[in-house]
């Protein structure tokens, strides 16, 4: 049996991703699922190309569930979320 990627937990005031900085969670063998992400801030900020919260595979497994618990969120120039 193949183990998966383990759980993130972020819990901040503020959580600002720039200039390609992410959070991830990551497996990349066997048939694993991506661990969970969980982000709980007042606000959340994720700004430019390849700044990201993201929860992948890179096998057969599936990404993680991404929870993200803010009073704002504000995702610009591409910055993004996404589980795949």
């Amino acid at each position: 049996a193949s183990v998966g990627a383990g759980a993130i937990r972020i819990s901040a005031d503020r959580l600002e991703l720039t200039d390609a900085a992410s959070v991830e969670s990551t497996t990349n063998r066997g048939s694993a699922d991506a661990g969970r992400l969980e982000v709980a801030v007042d606000a959340l900020s994720i700004t430019g190309r390849f700044s990201q919260l993201r929860s992948s595979t890179r096998t057969a497994g599936s990404g993680g569930a991404i929870e993200v618990a803010a009073r704002e969120i504000r995702l610009s120039d591409e910055g993004r979320i996404l589980s795949e």
